[in-house]
């Protein structure tokens, strides 16, 4: 094999190292971001499943007669599903904070409601406003409702 063939040689090769390098992302890429939107729901859930062990050692502990919170539940509706997932897994670890092992009793929905009822949650820079359908407390406090982009004025 002569040097010029051996040139033509390695330039196809590296002609098609590039090639493949450049069309990795476009077949690949929506597989990736469907992997990362697994991952992020997936964190999600860690991190309320480790809120809600926390919350409900510390209720065990000091447990008392009623209804106690022991599960946070926000489904929402709108937007996008990033935006979407995004919304539910801050509200959930807010609410999971603050209502986790306490008494239904003890909390008042018509201040929870009127408290998360217009909330505005800036995700990937862009505000969204929250619309409480329904909010139910029992054993397990759920939130339902719409997040929409704000409408500027």
């Amino acid at each position: 094999m002569s040097a010029w063939q051996f040139t033509r040689l390695g330039a196809a090769f590296m002609l098609g190292i590039a090639c493949a390098l450049w069309l990795l992302p476009v077949v690949f890429g929506p597989r990736m971001q469907a992997l990362r939107l697994e991952r992020d729901e997936a964190w999600g859930k860690v991190e309320l499943l480790e809120s809600e062990v926390r919350k409900l050692k510390e209720s065990h502990q000091s447990r008392q007669a009623g209804v106690v919170v022991r599960r946070i539940h926000v489904q929402l509706e709108g937007a996008g599903d990033r935006v979407v997932l995004e919304a539910e897994r801050r509200l959930q670890k807010q609410l999971a904070e603050q209502y986790m092992g306490r008494r239904a009793e003890e909390i008042t929905v018509l201040l929870l409601t009127r408290r998360l009822q217009g909330l505005i949650l800036q995700i990937d820079g862009v505000g969204y406003q929250l619309d409480v359908e329904l909010l139910a407390v029992g054993p397990e406090l759920g939130v339902y409702g719409t997040i929409a982009p704000l409408k500027e004025s």
